[in-house]
């Protein structure tokens, strides 16, 4: 199964890999700290990645990325998605997951 990748997750997670991994913890926090969908998103990225061991060349960075987002999706739920924070896992299935979740109204008065 192909997730979809936000751009923005795609060249955040490909300049962390360009970086030393000692450099990688800093980096993501001083340049994504302000958007912690992203930040989070990108964490999940690096850590599954770490878990995955050596064996994924970084030559594919477009199946590198999907791989790890299916290994990511495994670690933990997303928080958010969009305007809708996420209670608790519903389901899930051979196509996908279903989330409970509620309307973040922040912001819109």
């Amino acid at each position: 199964m192909k997730l979809p990748v936000r751009r923005e997750v795609e060249e955040a997670f490909a300049a962390l890999l360009a970086l030393r991994e000692e450099d990688q913890e800093a980096f993501l926090e001083r340049e994504y700290a302000d958007d912690p969908g992203l930040h989070a998103d990108v964490q999940s990225l690096l850590r599954a990645h770490r878990a995955a061991g050596s064996y994924l060349e970084p030559r594919d960075t477009a199946a590198t990325i999907s791989h790890l987002l299916t290994v990511a999706a495994s670690l933990a739920p997303p928080s958010n998605v969009g305007h809708y924070r996420i209670l608790r896992l519903i389901g899930e299935g051979g196509m996908g997951v279903v989330y409970e979740a509620e309307q973040d109204h922040r912001g819109e008065l």
